[in-house]
């Protein structure tokens, strides 16, 4: 009966060790992942403000022409 005992307590010592490595390489590929995301975010604001600059002149413009007509 100890025997039977001591090959169950190996036996899930080896599951829980292959849980571990698996779990230790998902959280790496989710690191990445994170990273990547991280990164693309950073584009889009930057290209969000580049938009956003790009149009300032023109919208100032067009209110300097209301404000113009509105007089």
């Amino acid at each position: 009966m100890a025997m039977t005992g001591i090959k169950r307590m190996i036996a899930r010592f080896k599951e829980i060790n292959t849980l571990q490595k698996r779990a230790k390489f998902q959280t790496a590929v989710l690191k990445k992942a994170v990273e990547g995301s991280k990164k693309d975010v950073a584009e889009i604001e930057r290209d969000v403000k580049r938009f956003t600059f790009k149009n300032q002149a023109q919208i100032d413009r067009i209110n300097e022409t209301l404000a113009k007509h509105k007089k």
